[in-house]
């Protein structure tokens, strides 16, 4: 059995960061921290990357 340590990475903090697109607000003065050799998901409610301008809303079976 391997128990060599992997690299625990560094932290991420984020401090009121906000994106939009256009008119849409994505992240709205969003704080957030991260400790080093976490794993983090960002799940979306729309499903395809449709919310995204100018990209093409895939068939669902490509999703």
């Amino acid at each position: 059995m391997n128990t060599a340590r992997l690299n625990q990475g560094t932290p991420l903090l984020l401090n009121a960061v906000s994106k939009h697109y256009a008119e849409n607000i994505v992240l709205n003065q969003l704080d957030l921290h991260i400790p080093a050799g976490q794993f983090v998901a960002v799940v979306a409610k729309v499903p395809c990357c449709a919310c995204w301008p100018g990209w093409k809303r895939q068939p669902l079976a490509m999703c």
